[in-house]
């Protein structure tokens, strides 16, 4: 449902991140006529209580998650595993784990001895397959903030714009004959 698309977008202090996440935010309900995008702009307003996280996710046919932060260091897994919070929630794009250059990184989130980079998209994406999302769009690795703000960008524009499913943007995106 166009109606019901929601996000939280947190990117570092870059100046450029924060106009540039800015702009996108006013233009995506401009690419897909009739839809309404709510959400968190951190920067601008506060970073989301758990409230607010359960409000966006249980309330969004699509949610998006832009953050240097894990979503699942945010958003705890026992509030995930409540199956109710995403009842409605059929579509994820979550672009997190941006935390290549240590100097960014938000040194107030502890992260868990338990935590291992490479089992992370593993398990959020488990555990929202079996909360009942329907697709998800994940970055598997690392990356930049420009280079995972422009990702995210393009795979919005995609789905929003184009009219692309969320898998087929990845299999046009990466498997190009």
């Amino acid at each position: 449902m166009k109606e019901d698309m929601h996000y939280i977008i947190d990117v570092p202090q870059i100046d450029e991140l924060k106009t540039k996440a800015e702009n996108l935010v006013k233009e995506m309900p401009g690419m897909m006529p009739g839809s309404q995008m709510q959400g968190l702009l951190t920067h601008k307003q506060h970073t989301a209580s758990v409230g607010e996280w359960q409000k966006q996710i249980s309330t969004a046919s699509l949610f998006s998650y832009f953050s240097m932060t894990c979503l699942l260091h945010q958003f705890p897994g026992q509030l995930i595993t409540d199956l109710s919070i995403l009842s409605s929630c059929k579509a994820m794009v979550i672009f997190d784990r941006m935390n290549t250059f240590k100097t960014l990184v938000d040194r107030q989130n502890l992260t868990s001895k338990h935590y291992q980079a490479d089992e992370q998209p593993s398990q959020i994406i488990a555990l929202m397959t079996l909360a009942g999302v329907n697709s998800i769009v994940i970055n598997n690795w690392s990356t930049t903030p420009e280079d995972n703000l422009k990702q995210y960008e393009h795979v919005m524009k995609s789905v929003l714009q184009d009219g692309n499913y969320l898998g087929t943007y990845g299999l046009r995106k990466h498997f190009k004959n």
